[in-house]
């Protein structure tokens, strides 16, 4: 397998590079949403939760609020 691999390198280089470049599929609005939960830390030492929510065809960001909830 490495053999295959090792002779095949450039061709290999360029196929990824098409894939990565290409443009993604053109989807109508409000389809397809990403949802994101994260933690932070403020001034004060106490752990935030943030959630993020992306509508991705526009990349609209509805809110990005803390809960105040600690999970």
């Amino acid at each position: 397998m490495n053999e295959v691999v090792r002779k095949h390198r450039y061709e290999i280089q360029v196929l990824r590079r098409k894939i990565k470049e290409k443009r993604p599929k053109d989807v109508p609005k409000n389809l397809v949403w990403g949802m994101d939960l994260t933690r932070k830390i403020d001034a004060e030492g106490n752990l935030n939760s943030i959630l993020g929510m992306v509508e991705h065809k526009s990349r609209f960001r509805s809110s990005t609020q803390s809960t105040g909830l600690i999970f």
